[in-house]
This record gives structure tokens, sequence and C-alpha cells, in this order.
């Protein structure tokens, strides 16, 4: 014999669905809010007739249990109706002739039988429970604890000494949820969170002094190479291409060199201050470089295109500076934007003046210029790539904790060296760094532990973070530029990055992606001959 939520475990069937973009799913008109990660992927759902409750699978990893968040009022949800007054009555008598011993026959009538059958108990077995979606127990002391942090909507760090001791206590005794719960319930009261401290109770827990944007500029012998290049390349009236994946310092570094170069007083910097990146266009450029050449914000700039060129001709000439003009999220730029560049930068050098535009972007700015059809803007442009830390991944932990936390304190007393280590090697970025040490912060904090782990480093990072189509969009490419890069069409594409695409296509779009230099760990193909597990 097992128990009735056994029983509801084994009743499961296991039904391939995808996940809404806003990571919820509906089952039998009921709709379950799922983990954000999940949102758009290819899900095996675990659902019975007699579950209230939806388990989630995927890339081997199960998630849940998740609650309906709308739709019908799932099953054995109802609210009891209420008992008449006869009803009452009646059980309160069959009440009283049970406290007083009176036989049954007594209050329904009939005769006492004769003999009463021997009863024999049945024989008890053990049930061996496999537990597979840790319904019964956590799968960890870890689990337990984020657990408890939940059911007390607090923090654990901010527990005191005899609480955290009885926990610690409790979770080592056993991990079985019912026996924590009850537990954890029995000797705690809930009380009301503010969540607005929570950044500041981190900083004092862990004595971080600043936040770790406030550190500086992390600067390697080839950010400094790379500024070198940038430098002589503008002296020369240049276009540059400065590609860069998302997070890997680009705008941190060029902003550093911009107000290098606007203190010297050599070069006069331009800034492409529109925010709608994908609407630039040749005319507002111009407009920007008449603004802050002139440094007049109330010019008014010639809308006759001959005039308005040929007055910059002049106000660039009389500057007698070499001007620089930085265009951020330039892969977006259309074709003829690029084109019209090449040409303003011609025009200023037959004025006799000197112009460079420095074009800021990811590296699909790189495969853009590399193209056949660019090949008169690509051949003529000096391509810069700003990787990420590289090698230099460990140093950037070092200096940035060196410079965030207080006087006096350790790194080795906030993080092991494992953790460090470890961010080192996964993350490639320092946006990628500075996200997973606040998520690791934090998550400490909750747990009520005095120091990042290396386990605790592993929990924070999210699912899918290595999947093929974040990878490709860390690197400018998201689903609908990637259909656009290789002429294909986007639900194709969408199917390639889940691995419901045929073998053959598969296989071609993974050619034109090794031609063009992206990721190639593209996903198993489809097969028609893949049966549902059952």
């Amino acid at each position: 014999m097992c128990s009735w939520e056994r029983y509801c475990a084994f009743a499961r069937e296991p039904e391939r669905r995808k996940v809404g973009a806003d990571a919820r799913v509906a089952v039998s008109g009921t709709h379950y809010e799922v983990d954000p990660d999940l949102a758009g992927e290819d899900v095996l759902l675990w659902w019975g007739l007699f579950d209230t409750d939806l388990f989630v699978e995927w890339n081997e990893r199960r998630f849940g249990p998740y609650r309906p968040s709308g739709g019908p009022i799932p099953l054995r949800r109802y609210r009891k109706p209420g008992k008449s007054v006869r009803k009452k009555r009646s059980e309160a008598v069959v009440a009283l002739a049970d406290a007083i011993n009176l036989p049954r026959t007594v209050v329904a009538g009939g005769s006492e039988p004769d003999y009463v059958a021997e009863i024999v108990p049945f024989r008890a077995v053990g049930f061996e429970d496999p537990d597979p979606w840790q319904e019964l127990t956590f799968a960890s002391a870890l689990a337990a604890r984020r657990a408890n942090s939940d059911q007390l909507r607090r923090p654990l760090g901010e527990l005191g000494s005899t609480d955290l001791a009885l926990i610690a206590d409790l979770v080592e005794r056993t991990l079985d949820k019912a026996e924590i719960r009850t537990a954890i319930r029995e000797h705690f009261m809930r009380t009301p969170e503010n969540e607005g401290m929570l950044t500041s109770r981190i900083r004092d827990q862990f004595k971080i002094a600043k936040d770790w944007r406030e550190a500086g500029h992390f600067e390697t012998a080839r950010m400094k190479q790379i500024s070198a290049h940038i430098r002589a390349a503008i002296m020369a009236g240049r276009l540059i291409a400065v590609s860069g994946p998302v997070g890997a310092g680009k705008t941190v570094a060029l902003n550093c060199l911009k107000s290098q170069m606007t203190a010297e007083g050599k070069v006069i910097v331009v800034r492409s201050l529109s925010i709608e990146r994908h609407r630039i266009t040749l005319s507002g450029l111009i407009t920007a470089l008449f603004l802050d050449i002139s440094g007049d914000p109330n010019l008014k700039v010639p809308t006759q295109p001959e005039r308005r060129e040929r007055l910059l001709q002049d106000l660039v000439r009389a500057e007698q500076k070499p001007v620089a003009l930085f265009i951020d999220a330039a892969h977006d730029l259309h074709g003829q934007t690029l084109n019209g560049l090449k040409r303003l930068i011609e025009m200023v050098d037959e004025g006799g003046g000197t112009l460079s535009v420095v074009l800021v972007g990811h590296p699909r700015l790189h495969n853009n210029l590399r193209r056949p059809v660019m090949e008169e803007i690509g051949h003529r442009t000096a391509k810069i790539e700003f990787g990420g830390l590289g090698d230099e991944g460990g140093a950037f932990i070092d200096w940035l904790l060196k410079s965030c936390l207080a006087d006096g304190v350790k790194q080795n007393d906030v993080i092991t060296a494992d953790a460090r280590a470890f961010l080192a090697e996964t993350m490639a970025t320092p946006l990628q760094i500075i996200e997973h040490l606040n998520r690791a912060f934090m998550d400490v904090f909750r747990l009520g532990a005095d120091i990042v782990t290396r386990e605790i480093v592993e929990d924070t990072i999210s699912a899918g973070f290595e999947d093929l189509d974040a990878r490709l969009t860390r690197i400018g490419y998201p689903p609908k530029a990637f259909a656009d890069q290789f002429d294909t069409r986007l639900p194709e594409i969408r199917r390639f990055l889940t691995g419901r695409l045929d073998t053959e296509r598969t296989e071609e779009i993974t050619a034109m992606m090794r031609r063009a230099g992206l990721p190639v760990c593209s996903p198993a193909p489809f097969s028609h001959s893949m049966v549902r597990a059952r």
C-alpha cells in the first residue's frame, strides 16, 4: 500500500508542451506560472488526473511543483457545502452514543448481531519510494534552507545565533519536508519583511563598502593596446569598427577614452545621443557634428544637403583638429547609413579636415562588414575586436573585491577561492561576473550562511545559460537578426534553436554559421522517428 500522494505521482503521464513567452502554460484550462528561465522553451509536463500541482522537466532537470495561477478551480478545491440542522442533530446523537458506550443498534434501531467476525489484520509492507521530484524530502541541506527562508518570508541572515543553530540541527537531522515545515512553523512567528533594506543589509553583513559598478575601470594590457590602436586610427581619419559581446566593457572603456581625449584637447569628440538606434539616419549624425563642433546647442543646422555639407567642411577645417564621431549600438545601422558615413569622411577630407567615425557594437557588426555586399565599406574599415576577459577573469574578480570591500576585509572572508575560480572559469564578461556575484551574496544572506561557496555560485546560474540561443544573443544575433543574416524564415530558425529542425536543414544552417564565424554547437536535430516516452 502507498499514500494517496504517491498514488497521484504514479498516475502522471508526460506531455511535451511549449511554455509561453510570459512563462505560463495551460493544462486543461488551468494556467500555471513556471520559472522565467523556461519561457519559450519546449518542456515535458508531468501532470495527472488527481494532481493540483504541475511538475516540469527540461534538459534532464526537474522543476516544480507549481500551483495554479489562473483558470478554473482545480479538483478538490471547491468549498464544502454547509450542514443542515437535521444533519447536525443526527451527528450530535451519534457522538453522544459513542461517549456513553451505547451500541449503534440503540441509535439506528434493529437487533444486535449474534456474533462478530474476527478481524484479521493485513500484513503491512513498507513502501520503497524513489521520490524523483523531491515531494517528500528536500534534495539537499541547501534546498531545505531555501525552503525555510521562503516559509519565514525573510533571509536567514537576519536570524539570531540561537535560531540559526536550531535550523542547522534540524536540516542535519532530517530532510523530510513535513517534519521541517512543522518544526519551523511551531518555533517561529512570521513577521513582515521590508525588502527595500535588503541591499544595505547584505552590504553590512559582508562588509561591502560600495557597489560593484562604483569600482572604476579595470584596464588590462590588451585594453591599453586597443585604446592605442583606436587613437592612431582617429588621428588618421579612419572608419573604425569596435565590436565585442554584451557586457564585455566596450561602453565603459570607450567612455574613459573619450573623457581622456576631451581633457587633452587634441581631438574634438562628437557623440551620437539618439536613443532609437534602429532609426539613426545620416542627417541626424550630421546634426550631431554641427552641434558638438560648434559648441552651440541652439545652432540651426541647414536643411539643404549641398549647403549643409559645404558648411560642415568649413567648420571642420576652421577647427584645425581631428574630429571623432562615436556611434554606439552600430550593429543596427542600415547599410545605406554606413555608405553615407564613408562618403562623409571622404567629403571632409577633400575640404582639408580630418573626420573619423568610431562604430561600436556587437560582433554582428564585424560579420556584416565582412559580407561581400559590404565590400566597399568593409575593406576600408579598421576592425578592432573587444573580447571578454579571457584569462583575466580571476584578476578582475580580485580587483573588484579589493576595490569594493571595506578596509581590513579579506576576499577569503566573504567568498572562497574555489568559488572565485569557478566564476572566472565560467563567466566571460564583467557584466556576467557582477550579476552572479550579486546573486551569490543574496543567496548566502538568504540562507544565513557566512561565506559564498562554489556550491552556492553553481546554484545561482540560470537554466539555459550556455544554450545556443543565449550565446548567439550575447554576440548580437537574436532569432530575428539570425534569420535576416542567413536569409531564412524566423519559424525555421526557432525550430533550429530548439532542436526541432530536420537533420538535413540543421546541417545546412550549421555550415552557414561556421562560415560566418558563429558558435556552431547546434542543438540535436529533430527526427520524426522519435517516440514520446511514456
